[in-house]
């Protein structure tokens, strides 16, 4: 028969077959009796283990911003039972974390994606394989909102210090997922400035202790950038300003290949270089307004402005006067009592000019115009005394003050300005109350013929057209070119016509012709006037009929050889195609005239209306137009006056006079 010496610890059947009861040591005994050989008994001990169990570990979890380091995970109970050696492993979403074998489990820090740990637990004796232990805790990761966001893009996470050069301050985002950058920005990278959680961001950024670099920045709502130690932040990319950027006494370079935007924003900022590498006129895009309060370096890529867009300059700022590769295609502002140089350009022209101090805080803007002043040759138009033979035909500046302050004016020139004779050169200025230009005379002439400035010595007492005046005609300051169109004939002959308000040393036209716009060939010569003082008209017929689209330019030359070219006009003749007129009317008006046009394919049409003195006075954009329409202007609040009417489309651009009664 069968026993057990314990049977609170094993219990035994008549078979032999043991069933552990409870943990310890019992003796089962195995007992033969009868028969010729008496009772005889075997014995053996028999040792029951404790049950395992893989125990439980802390369920509570918690939340954590991006980046953070996550707490301890707590044991509740350990694993017990089996032979005692207990093994544990622990597993991130299921996958096991190597090297995690404790009771308790650290996560990493850095933590960037929501993360549930499980805890695994075996004896190798009575249990070979792991077993869950009871609970689970997840670590639930606040991340920033990923809208906008592209692949190797950072955002500031600030877990570490301020410091924007230590890159456990940065996410950076894969397209997917976040992870603690490996690098802090290069100029490849975008960098973004989002609140994201529950007090997410501990510091703000700070450039401080070294310069920084990024791509594209953008700066959101409720975010703070500061900027100190005189540091550098390179921009190659974007820049987008809708929280706060505090400037200090930093630095910000934009120095992109491709043509950078400044979007509206807090756009005020301390020192700042323009130094875009873009090829072409339109580099640096400023789409809203933006201060310069510190120094400014135009060095190259030139500024222009779309929609709001505007530069103005505090009263301690500083800039240079630019290059002929750097400088703004629009208008500058000058604000307070310092002099200053304004970099200002029209279209491929570079021409800067300067001011002395205002006698009082003067609000002073100045604008460059790549065009002839208002009757520039005319002699009935210099001023009774000012001694002036003409003024420019190529340039003239525009200058305006919210005070009764005008201080002088220094004006610059080039080898395209015209200048034969620095010593009979001075200021002039266009008086519109006498309708007349009047001489400002001239001190600190510097340069050559080739380059160089010059000031008033007669103070200004008001502001308006300014440009170079000569004494004699041994400044040639040449031609104004007011059109240049081109149409088809009745044999797909192209007649191309321009017109002139004036011309001074001027030796010949060169026509240019291409089918690509890109290799041309001369076609024709056309001997110039000379100099003149009246609107002069030219034409010439194009008998080669192309049948494709044709490109046409100008090449006007002096007789010093200097030359330059005028804008590219497109044409495409085509069988029995009609004319293309633009008709005017009535003119003279009182109150509204009609622009009709008759057999146009337009996309396009830019329609301006001029003032004497070449300002802006209203624009119109038209586009998808029919081809024959009739567009209605009024004007019942103009001043009577006469104007220009310009109209720029892809086969070139017309002039017409327009008298206001």
């Amino acid at each position: 028969s069968w026993s057990s010496s314990n049977t609170s610890i094993a219990t035994v059947n008549a078979s032999g077959v043991v069933t552990a009861v409870g943990a310890g040591t019992a003796t089962i005994t195995y007992t033969v009796s009868g028969g010729c050989g008496g009772t005889k008994t075997s014995s053996a001990p028999i040792t029951v283990h404790p049950a395992f169990s893989a125990g439980t570990i802390a369920s509570t979890g918690e939340t954590i911003c991006a980046g953070e380091n996550p707490g301890v995970i707590g044991s509740t109970t350990a694993a017990s039972g089996g032979n005692g050696v207990i093994t544990y492993e622990w597993r991130a979403n299921g996958t096991k974390i190597d090297g995690a074998t404790a009771a308790t489990y650290d996560p990493p820090a850095g933590l960037t994606t929501t993360t549930t740990y499980t805890r695994w637990a075996k004896d190798g004796l009575c249990n070979t394989t792991f077993t869950q232990s009871a609970g689970s805790w997840t670590v639930t990761v606040q991340t920033p909102n990923t809208t906008g966001l592209s692949s190797n893009d950072y955002v500031w996470i600030g877990q570490t210090s301020t410091e924007w050069n230590n890159k456990d301050n940065w996410l950076e985002y894969d397209g997917t997922n976040f992870k603690v950058a490996n690098t802090v920005p290069t100029s490849t990278n975008n960098v973004v400035f989002r609140k994201f959680g529950t007090s997410c961001i501990s510091n703000d950024p700070h450039i401080s202790s070294a310069s920084g670099t990024c791509n594209n920045i953008t700066i959101e709502s409720g975010n703070v950038v500061v900027m100190s130690n005189s540091k550098i932040l390179n921009v190659s990319g974007n820049w987008s300003n809708n929280g706060t950027f505090t400037a200090g006494d930093g630095s910000v370079v934009f120095n992109g290949t491709s043509t950078q935007t400044i979007e509206p924003g807090n756009n005020a900022f301390n020192d700042v270089t323009f130094s875009n590498s873009t090829a072409g006129i339109n580099d640096i895009n400023i789409a809203g307004p933006m201060t310069i309060n510190g120094a400014c370096t135009f060095t190259n890529g030139v500024v222009y402005y779309t929609g709001s867009g505007s530069l103005s300059f505090g009263n301690s700022a500083t800039s240079n006067i630019g290059n002929a590769n750097s400088y703004v295609n629009g208008s500058i502002t000058k604000i307070g009592t310092s002099p200053f140089n304004f970099a200002v350009g029209e279209g491929e022209n570079w021409g800067p000019c300067a001011i002395a101090a205002p006698a009082t805080n003067s609000t002073i803007t100045a604008q460059y115009k790549h065009s002839a002043g208002p009757l520039n040759w005319s002699a009935a138009y210099m001023c009774v005394g000012s001694n002036l033979h003409h003024t420019s035909g190529v340039e003239h500046w525009l200058l305006t003050s919210t005070s009764s302050s005008t201080p002088n004016v220094t004006l610059y020139w080039n080898a395209n300005s015209g200048v034969g004779d620095i010593n009979s050169l001075v200021v002039a200025h266009y008086n519109e109350a006498l309708s007349c230009w009047e001489n400002k005379g001239a001190s600190n002439v510097s340069g050559s013929v080739s380059s160089g400035n010059i000031t008033n010595s007669i103070a200004f007492t008001s502001y308006s057209p300014i440009t170079f005046g000569t004494l004699s005609s041994a400044n040639p300051l040449p031609v104004e070119l007011i059109s240049f169109s081109a149409e088809c004939n009745d044999n797909n002959e192209v007649m191309l016509s321009w017109s002139t308000a004036s011309e001074i040393n001027n030796d010949y036209f060169e026509i240019q012709r291409s089918t690509q716009g890109i290799a041309w060939e001369v076609i024709a010569r056309v001997q110039g006037a000379g100099f003149s003082n009246i609107i002069l008209d030219y034409d010439y017929l194009d008998r080669e009929k192309p049948n494709t689209t044709t490109y046409y330019r100008l090449r006007q030359i002096d007789y010093d050889g200097s030359s330059k070219l005028s804008d590219i006009i497109q044409i495409r003749c085509e069988n029995n195609m009609e004319k293309p007129v633009i008709s005017v009317y009535p003119n003279p008006f009182t109150s509204s005239f009609n622009i009709e046009f008759e057999n146009w394919d337009l996309n396009f049409a830019e329609i301006e209306l001029l003032d004497i003195t070449s300002r802006t006075i209203k624009k119109w954009n038209l586009e998808n137009t029919l081809p024959n329409f009739i567009y209605e202007v009024n004007l019942s609040n103009l001043n009577p006056a006469m104007y220009m009417l310009k109209i720029k489309t892809s086969e070139g651009v017309i002039m017409r006079k327009i008298e206001k009664q």
